[in-house]
């Protein structure tokens, strides 16, 4: 996330509607265990990340604010499900296992 947050907010909204169907959204948070502070971690990174792609409201990025992207619904769905489902048949189901 650093690296799209520090670029020019309309060249990342460009960039991800143009490659939408190439992207999925993750995070690089380790899961050590389903503790308190883990999870409220987890929460914590995606709420930021979902600020950052969902609305055009201010997160901060090392002690500066960072205008959203805001991008259409479509695009998001894309990038933080659809494509996941497409490449990685199961994926809905692995927790059922």
């Amino acid at each position: 996330m650093p690296y799209f947050e520090k670029q020019p907010r309309e060249t990342m909204v460009a960039l991800i509607t143009r490659y939408q169907d190439r992207l999925i959204c993750g995070t690089d948070v380790v899961f050590s265990g389903e503790s308190a502070d883990t999870i409220r971690e987890l929460e914590e990174v995606y709420a930021s990340d979902w600020r950052y792609f969902a609305t055009s409201g201010s997160i901060a990025y090392k002690g500066r604010p960072v205008k959203g992207l805001n991008l259409p619904q479509s695009v998001l769905r894309k990038i933080h499900r659809d494509n996941a489902v497409k490449w990685f048949p199961g994926i809905l189901n692995a927790g059922a296992r």
